[in-house]
């Protein structure tokens, strides 16, 4: 049997519907920046964004 590199459903995340900065709904049915972080347990966690402003604003605080 060959190994493929799929990803089970259980450890697929769904992006945040809320921004990381402002709060204002995401709307996930469209495209909007986003990015990923990683917690100390190696966890990986989407942080969406409502437009790149957000983005950046988030990106110069780190």
């Amino acid at each position: 049997m060959q190994q493929t590199d799929a990803t089970t459903a259980e450890s697929q995340q769904q992006a945040a519907n809320a921004c990381a900065v402002c709060g204002d709904p995401v709307a996930t049915t469209e495209w909007h920046p986003a990015t990923t972080e990683t917690t100390p347990d190696g966890d990986v966690v989407i942080v969406s964004f409502c437009g790149q402003t957000c983005r950046d604003h988030w990106v110069e605080a780190d």
